[in-house]
């Protein structure tokens, strides 16, 4: 049985200006969740992928589709995965983006070459201990957006 999506793809929570697209590899469900949780608590909306019911096939296509409707993406880079496509998304839109890795794969993420010489990734990248520090990152990044827009 396929669960019922949250959102549909052409109705995401929010407005454009406070949504932050929430990439990375969705097998690590629990740092995804950790990452939103912060979002929530900034006063965001996270964009979760999966919470759109894309059907296989469909995953690069739909993901640009939601991406382009946020001002933010926040990427859990610790292992590889989709979230290079996400991360050039997210520069052909010009989210402003962060992206987080566990400090414990040493002084850098297990990913490829490729994506660790992404701009997104280049731009700001954080290295993170544990869940507090994680959320910490998210709050801090989000609070500076904030100040800065207004």
């Amino acid at each position: 049985m396929i669960a019922k999506p949250k959102y549909l793809i052409d109705k995401l929570p929010g407005i454009s200006e406070t949504r932050v697209f929430i990439g990375g590899n969705y097998s690590f469900g629990s740092r995804i969740e950790d990452i939103a949780d912060a979002v929530k608590d900034c006063g965001y909306e996270s964009i979760i992928a999966w919470e759109f019911g894309i059907g296989r096939g469909a995953e690069w296509h739909s993901s640009g589709h939601i991406i382009k409707q946020c001002k933010y993406a926040v990427f859990e880079v610790s292992s590889d995965a989709g979230h290079f496509f996400e991360m050039e998304d997210a520069a052909k839109y010009r989210l402003t983006c962060l992206c987080l890795w566990d400090a414990h794969q040493g002084s850098s993420p297990r990913i490829s070459a490729m994506a660790q010489s992404h701009p997104v990734f280049l731009n700001n990248n954080k290295p993170y201990q544990n869940t507090r520090e994680l959320q910490y990152l998210v709050y801090d990044f989000l609070r500076s957006m904030k100040a800065r827009d207004h």
